[in-house]
């Protein structure tokens, strides 16, 4: 972690805020892992994502210039990445789960026989 706990609590509960709201009001929208980015929109070619921490001290080795920290696209991805994980577990089980619980389908169509309407009733199981 590129911010000790103490600093954060010494930045003040405004400068907290601030550094919250840059977050998740610039950076995390911006976030697209190269592997997923079109190659087309230059837009999302960032390198580095500066995040505001007012009152903190610069330590480049920690990454933190001018009151920025400055985090690279891996750091950003291991940020999101476990989250990513689990939406795409939970939706792949909740997709499992909605196939097997699929026990069939009802098809209805009219067709007409001497210009009067005839229903026709198809019923197929789709066993899950």
């Amino acid at each position: 972690m590129k911010l000790i706990v103490s600093e954060w609590e010494n930045m003040g509960t405004f400068a907290r805020s601030n550094t919250i709201l840059h977050f998740d009001t610039f950076l995390k929208p911006k976030f697209c892992p190269p592997e997923y980015s079109d190659e087309e929109d230059d837009e999302f070619d960032i390198e580095s994502y500066h995040c505001p921490v007012p009152g903190v001290a610069a330590d480049p080795a920690r990454g933190i210039h001018g009151g920025h920290l400055v985090l690279t696209t891996e750091e950003m991805k291991g940020i999101f990445e476990p989250t990513f994980l689990e939406i795409t577990t939970l939706v792949q089980q909740q997709i499992s789960a909605a196939e097997t619980k699929t026990r069939g389908s009802v098809t209805v169509s009219t067709f007409y026989l001497n210009s009067e309407p005839n229903w026709s009733w198809s019923v197929s199981y789709i066993l899950g």
